[in-house]
């Protein structure tokens, strides 16, 4: 697989309505939004408005530990594993745009200002005019927690939420039955990146890949006896290169973790959540443990970290 996402190439600003779009470059924009975010802000969506903390990991790299110690922080509700929704989502926009009658911007060069007519017809889609609805969906699969009268309430700080959740299926199904061609990942990945532009992105791998691949086969691959570890190792030791590679495409967007070695020092997420713009009271003490043994099996230091009341959102992103 060949990464190429690089850089995200703006809009034309010559396919902008100037009466309904402002530049988003005079707006103000949150300094959780990486700077290399692009952001079309209109009357029908405002993609950078809601904040996203994006956990990508390989499988038994101690992601579930990672998503309870991130969600700890102030203003952040993580969630775990969603079966890939993004990818869902990215096929039922893709689809759309790839759709030859449908049109997204039909008219002479590409204008924008023409609506689609006959069959198809409907007014024209401008660039990230799908993000809040996209936005919306793993909005609606993270809902904060039910009251006691049974009813949602959203108690957000000055700033809003962060949301995020974890998945270990990002590159996952990659030549399963429903996998996205490797040719088309550039596709998806500039998607990504314009569907969710206020979003940050934490990438796991773990360097030790022979205890990640005993890992996998005792939980994923119980049922199969003859499946042999050294064939394991060999496709984390491919993935752990793709995400390094897409850590480093997606540039001040992604910060790179190894579990090989926060799980035995803690003070590696110190880094982290600098990244994230926290101040140094959010710093980790200790760790959790989820799923240390098999998934939904016990769990040593089960809880719910509790920070110093000091704790909370600086707004002050240092590099990586």
């Amino acid at each position: 697989l060949t990464i190429k996402c690089g850089e995200v190439t703006s809009h034309n600003d010559s396919q902008i309505d100037p009466v309904t779009v402002n530049d988003w470059k005079n707006e103000p924009v949150h300094k959780w939004c990486p700077k290399q975010n692009s952001c079309n802000s209109t009357a029908l969506c405002q993609p950078c408005k809601q904040r996203f903390l994006i956990i990508i990991a390989t499988g038994r790299s101690g992601s579930t530990t990672l998503t309870h110690m991130l969600g700890s922080l102030p203003g952040v509700r993580m969630a775990g594993e969603n079966d890939n929704a993004l990818r869902r989502i990215f096929m039922v926009s893709n689809s759309r745009q790839k759709t030859t009658g449908f049109w997204f911007k039909k008219g002479a060069k590409g204008s924008i200002y023409s609506k689609q007519n006959g069959p198809w017809q409907h007014n024209p889609v401008p660039f990230q005019g799908l993000a809040c609805a996209e936005q919306h969906f793993i909005e609606a699969i993270i809902p904060p927690a039910l009251a006691a009268d049974g009813d949602y309430r959203y108690s957000q700080p000055a700033d809003g939420h962060i949301l995020g959740f974890k998945t270990i299926r990002f590159l996952y199904e990659l030549g399963g039955p429903n996998a996205i061609p490797e040719e088309d990942f550039n596709t998806y990945l500039k998607w990504f990146v314009n569907a969710f532009p206020c979003a940050r992105i934490v990438i796991n791998i773990r360097s030790d890949t022979k205890a990640q691949a005993q890992s996998q086969k005792n939980t994923f691959f119980r049922a199969r006896n003859k499946i042999d570890v050294d064939e394991i190792g060999v496709d984390i030791e491919d993935q752990n290169q793709k995400y390094v590679g897409l850590a480093e495409h997606l540039g001040d967007r992604a910060y790179l973790l190894d579990s090989s070695k926060w799980t035995k020092n803690v003070t590696k997420f110190h880094g982290l959540i600098d990244w994230l713009g926290y101040s140094e009271e959010c710093y980790f003490n200790h760790l959790l443990e989820y799923n240390a043994h098999h998934t939904y099996g016990a769990n040593k230091n089960k809880a719910i970290y509790k920070h110093d009341k000091k704790c909370n959102y600086a707004g002050e992103h240092k590099p990586q």
